[in-house]
């Protein structure tokens, strides 16, 4: 299922581009300066209260999203097999954080407050203003231009593990990381099974406007976020 909108094509947890760069053919890694304490990601569960406003671009720090815009979102709350909502979140954290522990990502349940700049994932049951049929939704920031990028996962009402892989795709591709067709890659585009990482092995991507024709998930990550060098997560 795809519709068009605002002159792009959207697809059904897909890589959509904001922006073009000149990547790398073999391992898709267009490079961008990353900031020294390393990206800041916001896990936003939603609680029933907050919405966002449909803008030209992204702006997480503003709530601003070039998806959509609805006033509200649905509180999510955790499934039975999940445990009660906070222990299921900081479970969901826990996971992603470990996918990305190579990379030099910070990611918090708690919202930033200025100066900080962050992107945020919004967390919440379907909605038909942004859900556009899929599991999950992210524009692909090509080369990680754009550090307040604003994905959304919908399908996050089973248990922590299923939750947190779709999580960790939709952060990556506002890290600028496209569709793989390496069934074993988290890129994959339909990502289910939680066993799946960050392939260092080069392979084909689906069609995208970022320009890249093979990726490494591995090495795109380290390229545009850095290598984590204390081996140790920042506990937002």
């Amino acid at each position: 299922m795809s519709l068009r909108r605002a002159g792009l094509l959207v697809f059904p947890l897909t890589a959509l581009t904001v922006s073009a760069c000149v990547a790398n053919g073999a391992l898709g890694i267009c490079l961008f300066p990353s900031s020294a304490a390393g990206q800041l990601v916001y896990l936003d569960f939603a609680d029933g209260t907050q919405g966002i406003t449909h803008g030209d671009d992204d702006d997480a720090t503003r709530n601003v999203s070039r998806l959509c815009g609805v006033s509200s979102f649905t509180r999510w709350e955790a499934a039975s097999e999940c445990g009660e909502r906070d222990q299921c979140r900081e479970e969901v954290l826990r996971l992603v954080r470990e996918y990305f522990e190579p990379y030099r990502v910070r990611f918090t349940l708690w919202r930033p407050s200025p100066p900080e700049i962050f992107t945020t994932i919004v967390i919440a049951p379907p909605l038909a203003e942004c859900t556009f049929g899929g599991r999950g939704i992210a524009f692909a920031d090509c080369g990680n231009a754009n550090p307040t990028s604003m994905g959304f996962v919908f399908d996050c009402h089973g248990d922590a593990a299923s939750c947190a892989v779709l999580v960790a795709h939709e952060a990556a591709h506002t890290f600028g990381l496209v569709h793989s067709l390496d069934p074993a890659d988290i890129m994959t585009s339909a990502p289910e099974d939680p066993a799946l990482r960050f392939r260092a092995d080069p392979s084909q991507t689906t069609k995208n406007e970022c320009g890249v024709l093979r990726q490494s998930s591995h090495e795109a990550l380290l390229a545009v976020l850095g290598p984590r060098k204390d081996g140790h997560h920042s506990r937002l």
